[in-house]
């Protein structure tokens, strides 16, 4: 049997007309994939920074309470925030953050609140300032990451 360049045509047309969509809900799939990938990345560092933040702004609002009001829940807290706070600290800060909390030990408030003033404070403030700015650091534009890839 013969085919003329008609029929040859349309059995090429049709069959493309199955494989086209297939492809294109492939290719679309994927893309959908790594969007999804990428917004949970930038939900996940997002909602990380903000644990991170809180977590000193807490720290120095409860050695405020600390100072000013030593009860036992304000000490608690006070405990509570400053060791959740050291696995974030830079290694280079450490011995700082140490020497504060022995300080802070041996009851004298007066050289407690100047060191925290002089030595911790602007250590706390350069972290929440790296964290605050990180997106702004790698993204000088302030252009969220997923418009940044995709122009959207």
């Amino acid at each position: 049997m013969q085919l003329d360049s008609t029929v040859t045509f349309a059995l090429i047309v049709a069959v493309i007309s199955l494989i086209s969509p297939m492809i294109t809900t492939y290719i679309s799939n994927k893309h959908d994939l790594k969007v999804n990938e990428i917004k949970f990345k930038q939900k996940k560092y997002e909602q990380n920074d903000l644990y991170v933040k809180r977590m000193f702004d807490n720290f120095v609002q409860s050695f405020g309470e600390v100072m000013e009001y030593p009860q036992a829940n304000n000490q608690k807290r006070f405990g509570k925030y400053y060791f959740s706070c050291l696995n974030y600290v830079p290694k280079k800060d450490y011995e700082t953050f140490v020497e504060f909390y022995d300080i802070y030990k041996s009851s004298n408030d007066e050289v407690t609140v100047e060191f925290f003033t002089l030595r911790i404070l602007p250590i706390t403030r350069s972290i929440i300032k790296s964290y605050e700015n990180s997106e702004t650091n790698a993204n000088p534009e302030g252009v969220p990451l997923i418009k940044r890839i995709f122009g959207k």
